[in-house]
């Protein structure tokens, strides 16, 4: 594995190297689809390894600052997670293109839990065939969280459909106090075990 690891960065680098001197730099070249691909392949790539050395670095730091994976996640990690999309989808929105930032804003977070989701529940349940794969108990943050996740949701579908499709300034700031409160809750739940009905 080390050997073709170090095959690929070695290749890559050299291709890379010669490409970026051969192309012509003042227009966007005509290489077909299947480099384009190729490199979108490639860039996917990078993204889940670079993804897996940041979730070891953060599993390091809560076990040494003995920090709850939980909290870890649903701050440092989320927050890294989504500041690409809110500043793409402010810059969007601020063009006078609302209806295309509002639509990532949603369709975001779907492609991460349904394919993101699916593509690891696929692959856990291919490698334990013919054994079923059976879901461990996520504890109190991750209930919170779909509690929290289900109301913001339903509350927003209801709010903007009577609100003939305006979202408002108020309207906003609730949102940004839902999401404190969750944070709060979880915090609390985390590091106070307190104890709630769901």
């Amino acid at each position: 594995m080390k050997l073709l690891r170090c095959l690929i960065v070695t290749f890559g680098s050299v291709a890379s190297t010669v490409l970026f001197i051969m192309l012509p730099k003042d227009e966007a070249p005509a290489l077909g689809l299947a480099a384009y691909l190729i490199g979108f392949v490639a860039c996917v790539f990078w993204l889940f390894v670079t993804a897996r050395e940041v979730v070891k670095v953060l599993k390091a730091i809560g076990t040494v600052l003995r920090i709850s994976y939980s909290i870890l996640g649903m701050t440092v990690l989320a927050w890294g997670n989504s500041i690409g999309d809110v500043i793409s989808n402010s810059a969007i929105a601020k063009q006078g293109s609302p209806k295309t930032a509002v639509a990532a804003c949603l369709s975001s977070p779907m492609f991460n839990l349904v394919f993101s989701l699916g593509a690891a529940l696929t692959i856990e349940c291919i490698q334990q065939y013919p054994e079923p794969y059976t879901v461990k108990h996520m504890g109190a943050p991750f209930y919170n969280t779909v509690a929290f996740l289900c109301f913001g949701l339903i509350m927003t579908t209801v709010v903007v459909s009577r609100s003939n499709y305006v979202v408002t300034r108020s309207y906003a700031k609730i949102l940004l106090g839902l999401y404190i409160a969750y944070g709060v809750v979880n915090i609390m739940v985390v590091t106070l075990q307190v104890k709630l009905p769901w």
